[in-house]
């Protein structure tokens, strides 16, 4: 509803808190990436430190073309998730992007 209304750093605020409060939570995760750009990363600071922030690291830098990093994510992620289909599918989409 804050994002219908225009409440955009709002919205930002309470998804934070939602995945602060359910770190598992993956839907409020894939918001709160539609709304970060580049110039959020100091937001970073403020999400829980737990396994699921690196997934979501990996998404945002794959979705704002930052693909060197976001597959220097996977690898390390890959370590202990080494049968994970989201972070193949990642890695593939990310080395396409990086084609350039």
């Amino acid at each position: 509803m804050l994002l219908e209304r225009g409440f955009k750093d709002k919205a930002k605020e309470v998804f934070i808190k939602s995945v602060n409060s359910f770190p598992l939570l993956w839907s409020a995760w894939l918001e709160l990436s539609t709304l970060l750009t580049k110039a959020d990363k100091v937001l970073f600071q403020k999400l829980p430190d737990c396994w699921v922030r690196y997934f979501f690291y990996a998404s945002f830098y794959l979705e704002i073309h930052q693909e060197t990093d976001c597959i220097t994510i996977i690898t390390e992620l890959l370590k202990s998730f080494p049968q994970s289909v989201f972070l193949f599918n990642l890695i593939a989409q990310a080395s396409y992007n990086n084609q350039g």
